[in-house]
């Protein structure tokens, strides 16, 4: 693809926002509504999601700044997913354009996704293409922190996904030999949908396992198996021991 493409800003007629324009030039040229949200956000410069009115897609606000070519490339990475050629594109105005992002945070915790036994980015990355066309865009993955407490669980929570930094954590407890990797790749696929479908409301109450939630998660080809290896073996990931 060439993305020595001029764009046309501004448009002719009545003066629009930055964030207008954009959103209108990436509808041309993926061919499809967008709805565009500009965030601040750190960790995630890109991501979308494909809803029934639109694709939503959140960029950090640099990408106001963009010009035609990375338009061009963002535009081609939204549609065809991990594009070396957009990667590159991207990764090159985002490293160029630092100086925006907000102060960092001195207590945000470090992405860490290899494991001993499990490497997370290499499970995300085969559950995105076999299962969702390497469509998922903008989640980040990383394990979870051990505590340093002796004390015996009593529940565990083996995954979350956090909306506001769109992030996956994975509990530590799972990266061990006895642990198989069908049942990982389960608790990562649990994950990418609370990313790819949105937490619904009603009746006063937020539902975040909707019915379109569970139908997409019984599809998953091992999903009973996952959950009796669950039950059989869920003492046994409590007592794992902590390592700080």
């Amino acid at each position: 693809m060439n993305y020595r493409v001029q764009l046309e800003f501004p448009f002719e007629g009545q003066p629009r926002t930055k964030e207008e324009r954009l959103e209108q030039k990436l509808g041309e040229l993926l061919d499809e509504p967008v709805v565009l949200h500009v965030t601040q956000n750190r960790r995630t410069m890109i991501s979308a999601t494909r809803r029934t009115d639109a694709l939503h897609v959140r960029i950090h606000r640099m990408f106001l700044r963009a010009e035609a070519a990375i338009v061009h490339a963002l535009a081609h990475y939204l549609k065809r997913g991990r594009s070396t050629k957009a990667s590159r594109v991207l990764s090159g105005f985002i490293e160029k354009n630092r100086e925006v992002l907000a102060p960092s945070d001195a207590s945000r915790e470090r992405v860490v996704t290899k494991g001993a036994v499990h490497n997370l980015s290499e499970i995300f990355d085969d559950i995105n293409q076999r299962h969702f066309e390497g469509k998922v865009f903008g989640a980040t993955i990383t394990w979870g922190r051990r505590s340093s407490s002796r004390r015996r669980r009593r529940t565990i929570k083996l995954g979350t996904y956090s909306y506001d930094e769109r992030l996956i954590r994975v509990h530590p407890a799972l990266d061990q030999d006895f642990v198989p990797r069908f049942f990982v790749e389960y608790i990562v696929f649990h994950e990418i949908l609370h990313h790819l479908i949105p937490v619904a409301s009603g009746a006063g109450r937020r539902v975040v396992h909707s019915a379109e939630f569970r139908a997409r998660e019984r599809a998953y080809p091992h999903y009973v198996k996952a959950l009796m290896w669950e039950a059989r073996h869920v003492r046994d990931l409590m007592r794992a021991p902590p390592r700080v």
